[in-house]
């Protein structure tokens, strides 16, 4: 490699290399077809996809038709009356249940606006006057 210094060089003295050249048209040309070729690719299968699309609306969907399913029938329902307890009789059972609605009569009877259940009025003088 030389070492010249860059200011005394000489660029007309360099030898021209033939220029193998890229040929710009033909590349363009055959890019030109490449892009032609995956538009026109793209384009029949978009076609293809329309066709298909409306190819499975235009067919008629036959639905199978139910069966009809026997209709169940309620179970009678039998209504079986017990006995009644052995202390539904008893007199003192039943003395208790006439006490407790005596009791109910009287609490719904009962007027607690008296007087009597007032607090008293307390007026008290207080003053802090050592009058």
């Amino acid at each position: 490699m030389p070492t010249e210094d860059l200011n005394t060089q000489n660029f007309e003295a360099i030898e021209q290399v033939p220029d193998k050249g890229i040929n710009l048209s033909a590349q363009s040309g055959n890019q030109k077809k490449k892009i032609i070729l995956i538009l026109s690719g793209a384009l029949v299968l978009i076609l293809l996809l329309v066709l298909v699309i409306v190819g499975s609306n235009n067919r008629v969907l036959i639905l199978p038709t139910p069966t009809p399913e026997p209709i169940p029938t309620p179970t009678p329902f039998v209504e079986t009356i017990a006995s009644p307890s052995a202390y539904a009789t008893d007199s003192a059972v039943l003395k208790i249940g006439d006490d407790i609605n005596d009791l109910e009569n009287q609490l719904q009877n009962i007027d607690l606006k008296d007087n009597y259940l007032l607090p008293p009025a307390i007026n008290l003088d207080i003053n802090f006057n050592p009058n």
